[in-house]
């Protein structure tokens, strides 16, 4: 959101939408590196939390939803969720 003059804003925020993809591989590596290796070590002793872990690293894609939703009506068979990796 961009709280300065509206002549500043539109040169910053293409710059900052740049960045998401960097942002997001960094948030998958600590995902990856830290917390699912610490999700892991729960899995027998706390699985209630283990397994709503899991759920939550789920991702659904709203658009591949509308697709595959699309695709089964055609074809009869599509997928709405992608496993984060």
């Amino acid at each position: 959101m961009c709280f300065t003059a509206p002549a500043i804003c539109p040169a910053r925020e293409p710059s900052a939408t740049r960045e998401i993809p960097g942002l997001f591989e960094q948030l998958d590596e600590v995902l990856q590196k830290q917390l699912d290796p610490i999700a892991e070590t729960l899995q027998e002793t706390e699985p209630a939390f283990y397994n709503a872990y899991r759920v939550a690293r789920v991702i659904v894609d709203e658009s591949a939803t509308r697709e595959s939703q699309e695709g089964e009506n055609a074809e009869g068979k599509g997928s709405n969720a992608t496993k984060a990796a």
